[in-house]
């Protein structure tokens, strides 16, 4: 059984493996058919055993979000096959779903501690200032990623921050026209490979607007256009929802944002009687509909 970290390194692995040159696919083909082995290799005797070169071993690592070898060694080291132990990350026909409920949320919570190990904090903090400081906030978001945008126009309405969010790349391309450098672009794209946003994403920044994304990895397509790129996971999995999976990694990163941004602000910039304004829109247990 794989442990959290080398589970999430092989699941960025398959996850961009249709987009890698063929030395780069000779490098994540040996890994994934054998992770326990990398620990104990240098780049050198990877790069003899890939037919490929120390160098190509660096920018690979580099390409999955890694700073160089040895941080991907590091993710690795406890890759151990648990001949022993039952396989926590697989569910069979016939499983009752007492542990189908176990496994999946066992999938679940190693999402979070593989997100523990991918946020960077650096990146975190340069995106609260962007925002904190910003005059307007456009939040964009589609498909599955729409629903973690609209969390996020919902908690910084709750900071009283001057935000709106938008899901249709013609309405974002004519919002994104009204911006200038004064304000901030949130991006929330898990793939970062939506064709309609990239391309808005460059109009912005070519305008001077700082963008910043929360993408499932590192060096995607969406990359050179972010000001601040807050990477969480791509998952690749059969029968656990990877879609679900990675929309708990996205509003745990909005999570943390979240908090740092609470903190900063005022109890004036907070929203006055906020339980008031929303119980006029909910029914009391008391209350006769």
């Amino acid at each position: 059984m794989y442990n959290t970290d080398s589970l999430f390194c092989i699941s960025r692995i398959k996850s961009t493996y249709e987009f890698m040159s063929k030395v780069e696919k000779a490098i994540a083909d040996y890994i994934v058919a054998s992770p326990a082995t990398i620990p104990k290799l240098s780049a050198s005797e990877l790069a003899e055993a890939t037919g490929t070169s120390p160098a190509s071993i660096v920018r690979f690592c580099r390409k999955l979000g890694f700073s160089g070898f040895s941080e991907m060694k590091m993710n690795l080291s406890r890759s151990e096959l648990a001949n022993t132990e039952q396989d926590l990350l697989s569910i069979y026909p016939g499983d009752p779903p007492a542990v189908i409920r176990q496994k999946v949320l066992n999938f679940n919570k190693q999402a979070i501690d593989g997100l523990d190990s991918t946020l960077r904090d650096e990146a975190i903090s340069q995106a609260a200032d962007l925002i904190a400081n910003a005059r307007r906030i456009l939040i964009l978001g589609e498909g599955g990623s729409g629903s973690t945008a609209r969390t996020a126009f919902d908690v910084f309405l709750k900071l009283s921050l001057p935000c709106e969010y938008v899901s249709d790349p013609f309405f974002e391309l004519m919002v994104i026209d009204q911006l200038t450098g004064q304000d901030v672009i949130l991006c929330i794209c898990n793939s970062a490979r939506s064709r309609g946003m990239i391309e808005n994403l460059q109009k912005a920044s070519a305008q001077g607007i700082p963008t910043i994304g929360i993408i499932g990895l590192p060096n995607s397509p969406m990359s050179k256009y972010l000001t601040v790129e807050i990477t969480t996971n791509l998952f690749t999995s059969e029968l656990f929802s990877d879609l679900i999976a990675s929309r708990i990694c996205e509003i745990s990163a909005l999570s943390v944002l979240y908090s740092i941004l609470a903190l900063q602000r005022s109890s004036e910039h907070l929203v006055k009687n906020q339980s008031d304004i929303l119980n006029v829109k909910r029914v009391h247990w008391n209350e006769k509909t």
